[in-house]
């Protein structure tokens, strides 16, 4: 039988990590988030009614449930949804084209 992951780790709403990082906004998100875990282990020992009482979706409190056993408190603030990478921007073959018979006229060179 596998591991119910709410078990994992002992919540305390107290025990918020060094919190000298994150802004008033963020420090609330978290408490918030660590109350719906506590919520689940002291009172009613039910995700799905701790989801109804707090009004979010079982995906969600599995997504944050995952974060804080992955990442600790530090998983329960916002992420930013920015990419890492992104592509240069391409220049398309029309446009290209139309970039090199401008300068085979005006006879300045290709930047």
């Amino acid at each position: 039988m596998g591991i119910n992951l709410w078990f994992c780790r002992k919540v305390l709403i107290t025990d918020i990590v060094d919190t000298s990082m994150f802004s008033a906004e963020q420090k609330r998100i978290q408490k918030l988030r660590l109350g719906w875990f506590e919520h689940t282990q002291e009172k009613t020992y039910n995700i799905a009614k701790t989801c109804r009482y707090y009004g979010i979706s079982r995906q969600t409190y599995y997504k944050w449930l995952w974060r804080y056993n992955s990442l600790g408190k530090k998983g329960l603030v916002n992420q930013s949804k920015r990419p890492l990478n992104t592509p240069p921007p391409q220049i398309q073959k029309y446009e290209k084209s139309q970039r090199v018979c401008a300068c085979a006229t005006t006879g300045v060179a290709l930047e």
